[in-house]
């Protein structure tokens, strides 16, 4: 600053209250946006919380259908036969098992 506007300022309080206040509330929004408890923090939990409650919604439907497949286990033989099937490839005695190859679209376009 020139000689004649540090005057100015000086002279006049209320353009050097306008420059002290405008400094301060600077400092003060500086602190607010940046702090621990300022917006971008606050924008940052609120994804996360937001992350957080879609994966327990998620964890939760599991749940139930762990709970509805456990139900179903306890109580229906044929349940059981179909997963133990399925799964682990378990067979009855005297039974054959048959793998059907499925065609992959390199085979399908040599016909």
């Amino acid at each position: 600053m020139t000689e004649d506007k540090k005057q100015k300022l000086h002279k006049n309080p209320v353009k050097r209250h306008l420059v002290v206040g405008g400094v301060i509330l600077f400092i003060i929004s500086i602190f607010f946006i940046f702090s621990d408890y300022g917006a971008i923090n606050k924008i940052s939990y609120l994804s996360k919380r937001n992350d957080l409650v879609e994966k327990s919604e998620s964890l939760k439907s599991d749940i139930d259908s762990l709970r509805k497949l456990e139900k179903e286990l306890k109580t229906d033989t044929l349940s059981i036969e179909r997963l133990a099937r399925e799964k682990y490839g378990m067979i009855k005695p005297n039974e054959k098992v048959i793998f059907i190859k499925k065609k992959t679209k390199d085979e399908n376009s040599g016909d």
